[in-house]
């Protein structure tokens, strides 16, 4: 399994749009556990993360209510 893990991420990270990447892959009972990084990541690198949910959340959210006042 770890080998076809390994060749999934490696594939992935092939492309030049892609810098950095981590992966980790564990199971519940915690007996299966895999970790790859590329570009100077290891799963102990401190990562920023952001999210555009929230954002197009509150876009539509703000959409809906224009279009409410304007009727």
């Amino acid at each position: 399994m770890k080998e076809k893990i390994e060749k999934i991420f490696y594939s992935s990270i092939g492309s030049k749009q892609i810098h950095e990447a981590v992966l980790l892959v564990e199971n519940g009972s915690g007996d299966f556990s895999v970790n790859f990084g590329y570009g100077g990541k290891t799963i102990d690198t401190l990562i920023q993360v952001g999210s555009v949910g929230k954002l197009f959340t509150t876009t539509c959210i703000l959409i809906l209510q224009e279009q409410k006042n304007s009727h």
